[in-house]
């Protein structure tokens, strides 16, 4: 558990992931944080491909409670960055990069909802913005998903490494979306989760 006022440097993605080989290895986790309606939220996650990803490859996602769909992901949609925001409701969607990032070198990818818009940040810079009149839902959620879809464990997976994942239950800034990617000191504040690495299963 990372506490609020705590300090954290982003660690070097090449020392900090794990790879998955895009058919029959992923991570799932519980997530240990209930959100409430129309609340921000922030998901970061560096990686790097060594695979073509054609249509959707998920980088890392949660469920959206107990019902189908995700609530967000962060994944690659034909190499693509793009982070998804409640993607099942009508008014719900998703936002696209502008320019493929299957090169073979680490990126970072980042989304954030702020109430009213969906951003994506990639390799610190914006890179696409959405309005949505979706506020999410309300109900737990419970179950998180790295390099595969979390409602559908198995499908839609990814060919690379990841790692590290950050969740903050509040926007982060596009001052802060550079910070990290400089890997600059960070504000914890409603920092969620932190997984600097995972085992695949």
């Amino acid at each position: 558990t990372i506490s609020v006022s705590e300090t954290i440097i982003v660690r070097e993605p090449s020392r900090a992931s794990i790879t998955y080989n895009g058919s029959t290895q992923y991570a799932t986790f519980t997530a240990p944080f209930t959100r409430t309606v129309g609340q921000p939220m922030t998901a970061i996650a560096w990686y790097k491909t060594t695979a073509n990803q054609a249509s959707h490859h998920i980088i890392v996602g949660v469920r959206n409670g107990s019902s189908t769909g995700d609530l967000w992901k962060l994944e690659l949609n034909g190499n693509l960055p793009r982070f998804e925001y409640d993607p099942v409701a009508s008014v719900g969607g998703g936002v696209d990069g502008a320019a493929a990032k299957n090169d073979g070198n680490v990126h970072m990818i980042m989304g954030v909802y702020d109430g009213s818009n969906i951003i994506l940040y990639t390799d610190g810079l914006e890179d696409g913005t959405r309005v949505t009149g979706h506020t999410g839902a309300s109900l737990d959620q419970t179950l998180g998903a790295i390099g595969t879809r979390a409602d559908s464990t198995g499908s839609e997976q990814f060919n690379g490494t990841i790692g590290p994942i950050y969740v903050f239950t509040r926007a982060l800034s596009s001052t802060e979306a550079l910070d990290h990617w400089n890997g600059k000191e960070i504000d914890t504040t409603n920092l969620q989760i932190h997984y600097p690495h995972w085992e695949a299963n």
